[in-house]
């Protein structure tokens, strides 16, 4: 009986730490986060859109510039995030956070 005690609370103490984990705050995402980041913070978005920039068309910044393309993912009720494309590394980081209004 004792070691059913022992293993049981062996077994809580490893378990409820990850139990205890929570989703953070939409205020918590900051400029730079990787796409995954984000969504271990917040989850998955409601909505997303992609999107080319103009630097995509003009011939001097298709060779050098990184922000080529641009994605936004909605949170309904929170706000927007917007990450910018880094073509060389091949992954979206966040360029802005945009809160609504109504949020707090």
């Amino acid at each position: 009986m004792k070691r059913s005690i022992i293993a049981l609370v062996t077994l809580l103490s490893f378990l409820l730490p990850a139990l205890a984990v929570q989703a953070g705050s939409f205020n918590d995402i900051q400029k730079g986060m990787t796409e995954k980041k984000v969504k271990a913070l917040v989850g998955e978005p409601d909505s997303e859109n992609s999107y080319p920039t103009w630097k995509r068309f003009v011939p001097r910044f298709r060779t050098w510039s990184t922000d080529r393309k641009r994605m936004d993912w909605v949170y309904n009720d929170k706000g927007r995030v917007v990450f910018s494309h880094n073509q060389y590394v091949d992954e979206y980081k966040v360029l802005k956070v945009i809160p609504d209004s109504g949020s707090k």
